[in-house]
């Protein structure tokens, strides 16, 4: 019996020490992702200052500033959490109770799942503000109907509700989680870890394997708006025999694909992560893949406010009608005028609603 008990310790204290290695590698990629925004902010900083704050207020203004803040300062504060031990002694399971495997009356760490609840609350925020972007771009590709925006945007309404119901009732069973003093950092429910055991019951391990399903939404977006973006995209090549008469399909082709890649390696990881890989590396896929999206998010806002000031872009022809944001169209001709001859009067700009000025 004596040696039961021991080689349950041991088997135990093995888990213990893989997450312990596990929490340490959430931090490093969690902490790797916030490197990457911050990186971002120094080194495009100067045409955040021209294209966005020197230019009138408009709703693409509004979106870059949103996501590229919010972003910041949300991904700041989950990064700190996973940084710190939770080490409130009225609120914790402590070491010993882990180490006799057997759990009585714990106390959730009511903290811990309040951080989980606003990590992938704010994950979801950031991802359905990029894919706004993406609907904006769509939109504008295929001359602003109405009824595709109505479409596109109950879409992305659907894909918010569903992953905040997953997330909700992944995050929600969590009620106990692992205290190792100052070795362990971030939160990590204990039926992560070991099988609790309650006097003569036994629990199952509280595996958050619905997570599995969080980024299936975001996918069928991104391969929607793909989709969409290619068919429109490639109808203009075949009209016109080349994109480079056609800069701005050009441009959101390249950024439509580049977009798409990375969404779906990110999906896939995601998948294979959440529905395969050790329970305690849940939060791995969640704060990088968040920071990437949001760059890749107002890279893409800036690359549009760049062709609208770019004069090269108004020296081609089009193989059919693009209305832009500002009322800027760049239509059927054949026609080689330069783009200031083009742009609307200084009067009809200032007629314009404020949500559609970019400049």
């Amino acid at each position: 019996m004596a040696s039961a008990a021991e080689a349950a310790q041991e088997a135990l204290l093995k888990q213990l020490f893989v997450l312990l290695e596990d929490a340490r590698t959430t931090a490093a990629i969690s902490l790797a992702g916030l490197t990457i925004i911050v990186f971002d902010h120094i080194s495009t900083f100067a045409d955040e200052v021209e294209l966005i704050w020197k230019t009138r207020l408009s709703l693409i203004n509004i979106f870059y500033v949103w996501i590229r803040y919010f972003t910041l300062v949300t991904l700041t504060a989950n990064v700190v959490f996973l940084l710190t031990p939770q080490t409130q002694q009225s609120l914790v399971v402590s070491t010993v109770h882990i180490i006799g495997t057997t759990v009585a009356d714990l106390s959730g760490l009511k903290s811990c799942q309040r951080m989980l609840f606003g990590e992938m609350a704010t994950s979801t925020v950031t991802i359905i503000s990029t894919d706004l972007v993406l609907v904006a771009r769509v939109w504008i590709l295929y001359s602003k109907p109405k009824g595709l925006l109505i479409a596109l945007l109950t879409l992305v309404s659907l894909e918010a509700i569903s992953m905040s119901i997953v997330g909700y009732f992944t995050i929600r069973p969590l009620r106990e989680f692992v205290h190792a003093g100052s070795h362990l950092t971030g939160c990590y429910s204990l039926g992560m870890v070991i099988q609790v055991s309650v006097g003569p019951k036994s629990r199952s391990p509280e595996v958050p394997r619905l997570f599995t399903y969080y980024s299936l939404p975001v996918l069928i977006i991104a391969v929607i708006m793909f989709l969409m973006t290619l068919y429109k995209c490639g109808t203009n090549y075949l009209a016109m025999g080349s994109l480079q008469r056609m800069p701005l399909f050009s441009m959101f082709l390249r950024d439509g694909v580049l977009w798409f890649l990375f969404l779906l390696a990110d999906c896939v990881s995601e998948f294979v992560i959440w529905s395969r890989a050790r329970p305690t590396l849940a939060q791995t896929p969640v704060i990088f893949p968040t920071a990437i999206i949001s760059v890749i998010g107002t890279r893409v806002i800036m690359n549009i406010k760049h062709a609208l000031n770019d004069t090269d872009f108004g020296s081609s022809s089009y193989g059919t009608s693009l209305t832009l944001p500002t009322g800027l169209e760049t239509s059927t001709g054949t026609g080689s005028g330069s783009y200031s001859d083009r742009r609307p009067s200084k009067r009809s700009a200032d007629n314009s609603p404020w949500y559609l000025r970019t400049t």
